[in-house]
């Protein structure tokens, strides 16, 4: 094993460059009980229920039905959607399916252990792909640490509901625990955040077969946990627009064939949005990473396919410790 210490303006990394197996993987404790590898292999039950297109008072989801999300579905007027753990919802392959929860409303989704709560694809299993639906975005009243104060999400969606930031650091924007998003990423990320409260949970969240990015940060603040990342086209953990974030105990899984036009990073982080620029240099990206494990499934075939695990650009700064990087080309690029 390589021990490999780099220390420059943007980027502080100590980690261990290696090999690394399956059997590796699977001996992490916390990926067990509520993670699915194969989930095109998963007969999920039909639905029983279709939501609405507007959610604009609270409204619990009982695990005992399954959702069919068909179109866009906005979570408004302050309203709070409730998910109880063991729920299925399946997003529509025809008319693609987004869950937007608009600035001043919530997401709770707190599943557990035994009991996750899945969000995937409409189709049958072994016909599922990358992209088939959209995916779920969280639009917060935190800083946005743009010049403007605010900023407009990604995607084609009514303006009406597509402004992120304000003044609420404090913001506990939604909560998520023992999630899984399965094939998402056709017209946004698998899970956007945008300008989160600092007392925002994400814990033990996995996202598979995106066709964008998996996780995609935002502004804001937040602390997050147990994060999987399995297979996306895009980057796996995505930062940007002087958002501040600690993370414990990430897993991204790459494979060098399954890439962006652009290519693809494990992790990518940007100190800010080229086309937003930035209020103050003291609130560019920082992000603060240990107990990572990325991993690219190269072999003596795809090798040459392989890029840099880690993206560093605009300013950003990056701290990884105790981690584990394999498969790829290079630890980093610096731009």
């Amino acid at each position: 094993m390589k021990k490999i210490y780099i220390i420059t303006g943007l980027l502080l990394l100590a980690i261990s460059f290696n090999g690394f197996s399956q059997n590796d993987i699977f001996s992490m404790k916390w990926l067990r009980g509520w993670t699915n590898f194969e989930p095109n292999k998963t007969d999920y039950e039909d639905y029983d229920k279709v939501l609405p297109n507007i959610i604009s008072e609270d409204t619990f989801l009982r695990s005992d039905l399954v959702y069919l999300m068909s179109g866009d579905i906005y979570v408004t007027n302050n309203a709070t959607l409730t998910i109880q753990e063991g729920t299925v919802l399946r997003g529509d392959v025809e008319n693609s399916a987004n869950l937007i929860v608009t600035r001043g409303a919530k997401l709770i989704a707190n599943g557990s252990k035994a009991y996750p709560i899945v969000f995937t694809s409409n189709k049958s299993p072994n016909s599922r792909s990358h992209g088939d639906w959209g995916g779920i975005t969280i639009i917060g009243s935190g800083n946005a640490y743009s010049t403007e104060g605010e900023g407009v999400i990604k995607g084609k969606f009514d303006p009406l509901y597509t402004s992120y930031g304000g003044t609420n650091e404090n913001e506990e924007t939604t909560v998520l625990r023992f999630v899984r998003i399965e094939y998402a990423g056709k017209s946004t990320n698998g899970l956007s955040l945008y300008a989160l409260g600092k007392k925002s949970i994400m814990e033990n969240i996995m996202i598979s077969y995106s066709a964008d990015d998996s996780f995609q940060w935002t502004g804001g603040e937040s602390v997050s946990k147990n994060l999987i990342s399995l297979k996306s086209s895009d980057d796996d953990f995505d930062f940007t627009q002087g958002h501040t974030s600690e993370l414990i105990n990430i897993l991204a899984i790459r494979h060098p064939y399954i890439t962006s036009d652009n290519g693809s990073y494990a992790v990518e982080i940007d100190g800010y949005d080229n086309k937003v620029g930035f209020k103050n240099t003291k609130k560019l990206t920082t992000v603060d990473i240990t107990g990572a494990t990325l991993i690219s499934l190269t072999d003596q075939m795809n090798y040459s396919h392989s890029r840099a695990a880690i993206s560093v650009n605009n300013l950003a700064e990056l701290y990884i410790n105790d981690s584990t990087i394999s498969g790829f080309s290079d630890v980093s690029s610096i731009r």
